[in-house]
């Protein structure tokens, strides 16, 4: 069960979920993704580097890495919170420049950086569960603070030359990435998209499915799927209004991938998170 707290359509810079994770596609995107799992064991793959991660465990995944996470067991919840560095460099112009490196310390329980991480993580939780009327602000004060934490104790800037060739290399997918992210609502086929970014179209799907791992329409009804979890459980609009708002023709269509996504359909889903004024306390 995946559940949106804070969803790209409130104009924050950052996006947070509860997720139960699976076997998922090796993917990428231009935010950078915290990870804190709350329950269970994961794996994380990045950059086909493997990394366990066991319950109360801080993880990040850099701007444009690859990545993907197998997890074993259906009992296990992960926090993940999506962040747009861009919109802080105003505050810290260097933020984009140089990568975070990860270090064992970071989850050593007893080293200053973990305790401080934790302690921000641990608020950012309770702010989720009881929504005060200042829920928006404290969440922005918790994930600016575990920044500056990242900031002062992982940016590694002997890689910074290596970081920006890997940002050149992988412009072209992010620049596609980003075409889909905004007008996924709209018809998009693989012709269109050769002809915008001028790529022969066997081209284009084979590059796709090489660095994203999986084909072009199943990367694009699965954003379209998720974008539309925010006017499911939020709104009362009807499930063929919804769907064809996220750019599927039928109902039928848009319930035959969201029941291969989730495994119920998307009343099923609904009503699993509306079943309770706030369904994180269920997860928590």
């Amino acid at each position: 069960m995946d559940l949106q707290i804070i969803s790209s359509s409130q104009n924050l810079p950052y996006r947070i979920e509860i997720k139960s994770p699976s076997q998922e596609e090796q993917h990428i995107h231009p935010e950078l993704e915290l990870v804190f799992i709350l329950k269970g064991s994961v794996e994380y793959s990045v950059d086909y580097k493997k990394y366990i991660l066991n319950q109360r465990d801080f993880f990040f995944v850099n701007s444009l890495e690859l990545h993907h996470i197998n997890s074993y067991s259906s009992e296990s919840r992960i926090l993940c919170i999506h962040i747009d560095l861009l919109a802080f460099t105003r505050f810290y112009p260097g933020i984009t420049d140089y990568p975070f490196q990860y270090r064992d310390t970071l989850n050593n329980r007893e080293h200053t950086v973990y305790k401080n991480i934790y302690a921000q993580l641990h608020t950012l939780l309770y702010q989720l569960v009881e929504k005060p009327d200042t829920f928006l602000l404290l969440s922005m004060s918790c994930i600016t603070n575990i920044l500056i934490e990242l900031c002062e104790s992982c940016i590694n800037m002997q890689t910074s030359e290596l970081y920006v060739k890997k940002d050149e290399k992988r412009t072209r997918i992010i620049n596609i990435l980003s075409y889909l992210n905004e007008n996924y609502s709209e018809t998009i086929t693989l012709d269109m998209l050769s002809e915008k970014f001028s790529l022969s179209k066997p081209y284009l799907s084979k590059y796709f499915k090489t660095v994203m791992g999986t084909g072009f329409l199943d990367y694009v009804n699965r954003l379209r799927i998720h974008k539309s979890l925010d006017m499911l459980c939020n709104t009362e609009e009807r499930i063929i209004d919804i769907a064809l708002a996220n750019g599927f023709n039928t109902q039928k269509s848009y319930s035959r991938v969201f029941q291969k996504e989730f495994g119920q359909s998307p009343s099923e889903y609904r009503t699993k998170n509306r079943s309770s004024k706030n369904p994180l306390t269920r997860i928590l």
